[in-house]
C-alpha cells in the first residue's frame, strides 16, 4: 500500500479550498427565495395590429400584436403597460376559430413579468372565456417569477380582468 504523508499545513490549506470552492458553487448556483404573492390588475382596451398571411380566411401564421395599459384592480390608476405577440398555430376556416400562441409581457413600475400561453379564440378577437397563462420569467423586482396568470375578459368591455399569482 502506497502511504504519502502531507504535512499538516498543506491538509489545512487543501480542506479550505474545497470548503471555499463549495461555498462559492453554493452561492452561485442559490437563487433569490421569492415570496408568494398575488397582483390584481386590469388590462385596458388594446390597440390591436394583425397582420394577414395571403389567405383571405384565418389561416396558421396569422400575426396579431396588442397593446395597452395595465391599470390597478382596485383604484384604476395607471401602473405601466402590456403588449402580446400571437401567431396563429391552428386554424378552423369553416368556423372561423383560431389556437393562438401567445407571448405576453407586462411593464410594471417595479420590473417586469413574462407569460405565454395557447389560447383559443375567433379570428381577430380576443378570448371570451377565462385563460391560463404560464409565468415564465421577469426582471426587475420579478427576476425569476414562475406562477400562473389568470385572463377574463370583462362582459361588453374591451378590457380585462388580470390576476398573477406568483410562487
Amino acid at each position: 500500500m502506497l502511504e504519502i504523508n502531507v504535512p499538516t499545513s498543506y491538509r489545512r490549506s487543501i480542506v479550505a479550498s474545497i470548503a471555499g470552492v463549495i461555498a462559492i458553487a453554493l452561492i452561485l448556483s442559490a437563487t433569490p427565495a421569492q415570496a408568494a404573492e398575488t397582483i390584481r390588475l386590469k388590462f385596458g382596451a388594446p390597440t390591436r395590429t394583425v397582420v394577414e398571411s395571403t389567405l383571405p380566411t384565418t389561416s396558421v401564421g396569422d400575426i396579431t400584436v396588442t397593446t395597452g395599459d395595465v391599470l390597478s384592480a382596485s383604484s384604476g390608476k395607471r401602473l405601466g403597460f402590456y403588449a402580446t405577440n400571437h401567431v396563429t398555430v391552428r386554424a378552423d376556416a369553416a368556423t372561423g376559430r383560431e389556437i393562438r400562441k401567445v407571448d405576453l409581457s407586462i411593464s410594471l413600475p417595479k420590473g417586469n413579468i413574462y407569460a405565454t400561453a395557447l389560447i383559443r379564440a375567433a379570428k381577430g378577437q380576443p378570448p371570451a372565456k377565462r385563460m391560463t397563462f404560464a409565468v415564465v420569467g421577469g426582471d426587475g423586482a420579478y427576476a425569476g417569477a414562475r406562477g400562473t396568470l389568470q385572463h377574463d375578459s370583462v362582459e361588453g368591455k374591451p378590457e380585462f380582468n388580470v390576476t398573477i399569482n406568483l410562487m
